[in-house]
C-alpha cells in the first residue's frame, strides 16, 4: 500500500496491529482513536512520512516501542488517557519535529512524572498537560524554546509551577485547586516579555 496517505482504524476492536511495511513511506496520518490494540508494532518506526499519530484513548495499550524515535517527519502526537504508557514517553526524546504533544490523563500517580523529560523536543510550541494529577510539572519544562501554549487545566493536585520559556503566549490553569489563585504565584517564572507580548496576550485562567 505504498501509495497510502491516511489510515483510520478509530474504535477497531482488534488488540494487535498488522506490520507495517517499509514502502509507506507516503502515510501521513495514522489514528487508532479509541482501539483496543494492546501495543504497536516495531515496524511503526518505518512510517518515516508520518505527522500525525493519533492514539488518545488506547487505554488497553501498555508501552512504546523505541522505534517510534524514528518518526522524524511527526509534529502531531496524542497521547490522552494512555497511563500505562507513561514509563516509556522516554521513546519521545528522538521526535526532534513535534510540534504538538497531547498527554491529557496520562499521570494518574503524583510521582509519575518525575521521570518524564521533555528537554529534547525542540520544535513543541502546543503541550497539553491537562486533567494529571502530578504535583510539580517536569522542571526541565524551561528549556522548550518554542512552546507558547501550555494546558494545566484540571490538574488537581498540582502545587507548584516551575520557571516557563519566556516564549509562552497562553496559559491554562483552570480547576487546579491546589495551586495558589495569586496571580503573582501563577506568573511566577514567566519573563515580563511574555506577560506583555507585542505579539499576543498571555491569557492567564486561574
Amino acid at each position: 500500500m505504498s501509495s497510502l496517505k491516511e489510515l483510520n482504524l478509530d474504535y477497531c476492536r482488534m488488540r494487535k496491529l498488522p506490520e507495517f511495511g517499509e514502502c509507506m513511506e507516503n502515510l501521513s496520518v495514522l489514528s487508532l482513536w479509541g482501539a483496543a490494540i494492546e501495543e504497536l508494532p516495531t515496524t511503526i518506526g518505518c512510517l518515516v512520512g508520518l505527522k500525525e499519530l493519533r492514539l488518545q484513548f488506547c487505554t488497553r495499550m501498555t508501552c512504546l516501542p523505541e522505534s517510534i524515535q524514528n518518526l522524524k517527519s511527526l509534529t502531531i502526537l496524542n497521547l490522552a488517557f494512555c497511563s500505562n504508557v507513561v514509563q516509556s514517553l522516554h521513546c519521545l526524546s528522538g521526535l526532534t519535529s513535534l510540534d504538538t504533544l497531547g498527554l491529557t490523563g496520562c499521570f494518574v500517580r503524583p510521582q509519575e512524572s518525575r521521570c518524564f523529560n521533555l528537554g529534547n523536543l525542540v520544535s513543541l510550541t502546543d503541550l497539553d498537560l491537562s486533567r494529571n494529577k502530578f504535583e510539580k510539572l517536569p522542571v526541565n519544562i524551561n528549556e522548550l524554546p518554542g512552546l507558547r501554549r501550555l494546558n494545566l487545566d484540571y490538574c488537581p493536585t498540582l502545587k507548584l509551577l516551575p520557571k516557563l520559556p519566556s516564549s509562552i503566549t497562553e496559559l491554562y490553569a483552570h480547576g487546579c485547586k491546589s495551586l495558589d489563585p495569586l496571580p503573582s504565584n501563577v506568573c511566577r517564572g514567566i519573563a515580563p516579555s511574555a506577560i506583555h507580548d507585542s505579539d499576543g496576550l498571555l491569557h492567564k485562567h486561574t
